[in-house]
């Protein structure tokens, strides 16, 4: 077949008291904001038997963009062979909700929460806060200087990584790793079937911590101050720990022991693969290194 592009520009109005839900089944999605006036970009590319068919499928595309009491809605027409790249620019922040089955998604700056639900393609959030809810089947996951009450990851295939991440995490994957650095919150859950698990706090540890992993490996790095009961097991494999245990007991492939006064607790299981818990290592300036 032959392809046909067309480019198509409107303006977009929210104010974030209403969410963004957009809707687009093939392409990719960039939402970012802080900008003087609010436009969504849309590069249609439509397929068709042959030129004319592709040009004439191209001008019929055109943008559908709904308005209700409480969401603003962007979808696209139902054209065969249809995909379309948007580019969203908010001069307000909104909580956004993404749809799609094949395609990138980066939203940045929003300054609320995201909902996101992707077959295919990566997924990037940075700079929001708010809750945080992400559903793939296949993708990298990557989020950044988040904060949120609760932020609930699965991805079924791809690694999911984690910086700067102000809230409790709930994450889960089935096949890739999931790295988790300078965490603050008070509770975090981690599943995974294959794949290794690192996980850095970046505060002492006070509240419920549970790993589960079948294939792979598990690091957890914490500061000094925390304040749990540990538990390390796996089926087959080696268990490591360098921190300093209250009450501690060791045997072939288990560590139990306490920081502190046992407040909260660290719970990491697995069945194939080590696991290690030990102290977070702060990298020194360079003024300090010289």
């Amino acid at each position: 077949g032959v392809v046909e592009t067309r480019d198509l520009t409107l303006p977009l109005n929210v104010d974030g008291s209403k969410t963004l839900k957009i809707e687009n089944p093939c392409g990719s999605v960039k939402v970012t904001c802080g900008h003087a006036d609010g436009t969504v970009a849309a590069r249609a590319k439509v397929r068709g038997s042959n030129q004319e068919d592709a040009k004439a499928k191209a001008e019929e595309y055109t943008l559908i963009v709904e308005e209700s009491e409480h969401a603003i809605i962007i979808r696209q027409p139902k054209i065969a062979a249809l995909a379309v790249d948007l580019v969203l620019q908010l001069s307000h922040g909104a909580e956004v909700e993404v749809r799609t089955d094949a395609g990138e998604v980066t939203i940045a700056d929003t300054g609320k929460g995201a909902r996101i639900h992707s077959s295919a393609g990566n997924v990037s959030l940075r700079g929001l806060n708010g809750p945080i809810e992400v559903t793939m089947q296949s993708g990298d996951l990557s989020l950044e200087d988040i904060i949120t009450p609760m932020a609930s990851l699965e991805n079924k295939a791809g690694d999911i990584k984690l910086r700067k991440i102000d809230g409790n995490v709930n994450a889960r994957a089935a096949s890739g790793d999931i790295d988790v650095q300078s965490l603050t919150g008070k509770t975090l859950s981690v599943e995974s079937v294959s794949g290794d698990v690192h996980v850095e706090f970046e505060v002492p540890v006070s509240g419920s911590v549970n790993v589960r992993t079948v294939n792979g490996d598990t690091v957890i790095a914490m500061p000094d101050g925390s304040d749990c009961r540990v538990s390390l097991s796996t089926l087959r494999g080696d268990v490591h720990c360098t921190l300093p245990l209250e009450d501690e007991a060791r045997s072939d492939q288990r560590i139990t022991g306490r920081l502190g006064e046992g407040s909260g607790s660290i719970d990491v299981s697995g069945i194939n693969g080590d696991i290690t818990l030990r102290p977070r290592v702060i990298a020194a300036t360079a003024a300090e290194q010289a």
